[in-house]
């Protein structure tokens, strides 16, 4: 059996209407949550490739990080400026079709059903799911847990957005070290937590990871 990934293409939302020096410093952001995603995907994925102008893609080789990735990306792009946002579509399935020149060359059943997950997803919805294979019913209790949490990440303020993407990360660090990086105290990064829903979220993420991807 071929090993599973997940792969997650997003655009961002209202970049036509933005500064395109927000713009720029969006896409900093997800590159560095990238780089913090490919510390903790147990199997090693790849860098976030930019395309057409306001999209990217990326490749999580162990698919039970999916939603945390989801969810530290649409954190990395809310903590630069609330005028923009990112909708992520996550395809799962066997890793194949990966082409040595790039993601946007590559064309495995992960990468297809991406592609078309984005394009078909409803507008204001912020993170969708689709296994190749399944059918939406046969794995509603995944496709439901990544639209909830999506959700959730919409509506974070710009501060709930920054304290998110620095709690998202594996190993967790501490509420103390979080407000050590961003410069405020230790229960301003309770509070932001607490109110972005972080701990139902830190919750979802451990049952979602903690079930094999066949």
């Amino acid at each position: 059996m071929s090993q599973f990934c997940a792969v997650l293409t997003g655009d961002l939302i209202n970049s036509t209407k933005t500064d395109r020096e927000i713009v720029e410093r969006a896409f900093d952001a997800l590159f560095k949550a990238g780089d913090a995603v490919r510390d903790f995907d147990s199997q090693g994925g790849t860098a976030i490739e930019r395309y057409r102008g306001d999209g990217w893609q990326v490749l999580v080789r162990d698919p039970r990080f999916a939603l945390r990735a989801a969810l530290m990306f649409s954190a990395a792009v809310a903590s630069v400026d609330r005028s923009i946002a990112t909708r992520i579509a996550v395809g799962t399935g066997p890793l194949e079709g990966l082409n040595p020149a790039g993601l946007g060359a590559s064309d495995g059943p992960a990468f297809r059903i991406s592609g078309r997950l984005l394009e078909a997803m409803p507008r204001g919805a912020q993170i969708a799911l689709k296994r190749t294979g399944l059918t939406v019913s046969e794995d509603s209790w995944r496709a439901v847990s990544f639209a909830l949490a999506g959700a959730v990440a919409e509506n974070w303020t710009q501060k709930q957005a920054l304290v998110m993407r620095h709690i998202l990360p594996l190993p967790a660090p501490t509420q103390t070290d979080i407000a050590s990086r961003i410069g405020v105290t230790q229960q301003t990064v309770q509070q932001h937590f607490e109110s972005a829903h972080g701990p139902l979220l830190l919750d979802l993420l451990e049952q979602v990871e903690a079930v094999e991807w066949l």
